[in-house]
């Protein structure tokens, strides 16, 4: 199993959806530089068509890094890791003011039949259910045997998520938040992913969510403009 860490941040300086460059090319010596990481991407929050939904305030920006073990994610959180530089408000000062929190999990990842790296830049919708379950591990049990595998086969997913809570100690200042699951769908553009949020493979996934075992707390839905900047596979 592998992991990731997830950093959101509210209320940047700025327009990050118009300054993706200027935050990649910000962002990336920092993670590059992590020890143990095999993928961090940035997301800048974007427009796309929602019949269903449409939530308020996403995030501005959201940083996701992947890791191969828990000892490389404990690491990349602790006293030495160079991520506690974001923290410098003199070396980032985009990020100052911004609201911040964060959060450890494991990556749940699932096949789908339209399945081929995204490019470099592509939407992403992310998926986070605040909780909690009456029963964590029968809403568990049936999300992934159920509704994960009606996300494989929207139309021209590339790659689909699922991440559960992880415990990390921290040397970061940042709250923490305990969401008890987040997902991610990753398509080639906002246009690929608007036509399956109209599909009606979405609107089965409607009908599968009546029938979740009860939970409580919100449910967010953010269309993002993803950009991968580390990969250890590239050369």
């Amino acid at each position: 199993m592998s992991f990731c860490w997830f950093a959101f941040f509210h209320c940047v300086s700025g327009r990050p959806e118009e300054d993706r460059d200027s935050l990649v090319t910000l962002l990336g010596p920092v993670v590059e530089a992590v020890t143990g990481l095999s993928r961090a991407l940035v997301h800048c929050c974007t427009v796309a068509d929602d019949p269903f939904l449409k939530d308020d305030e996403p995030p501005h920006l959201v940083l996701q890094c992947y890791f191969d073990s828990d000892a490389d994610l404990k690491r990349a959180l602790g006293p030495e890791s160079p991520i506690l530089a974001l923290q410098d408000p003199e070396r980032f000062p985009m990020l100052a003011h911004a609201s911040v929190t964060h959060q450890a999990m494991a990556v749940h990842r699932f096949e789908t039949p339209s399945a081929r790296q995204a490019p470099e830049s592509h939407a992403t919708y992310l998926v986070g259910y605040e909780g909690p379950a009456e029963d964590a591990d029968e809403w568990l049990d049936h999300y992934l045997a159920t509704h994960a595998q009606h996300m494989t086969q929207l139309p021209r997913v590339r790659e689909v998520e699922v991440y559960t809570p992880c415990e990390c100690p921290t040397a970061l200042s940042w709250p923490q938040t305990r969401f008890m699951q987040r997902n991610k769908v990753v398509f080639d553009s906002p246009m690929a992913l608007t036509g399956a949020l109209h599909s009606p493979i979405r609107a089965r996934m409607r009908e599968d969510f009546l029938t979740f075992p009860p939970y409580r707390g919100r449910v967010t839905h953010h269309p993002m403009m993803s950009d991968i900047v580390y990969s250890a596979a590239l050369p």
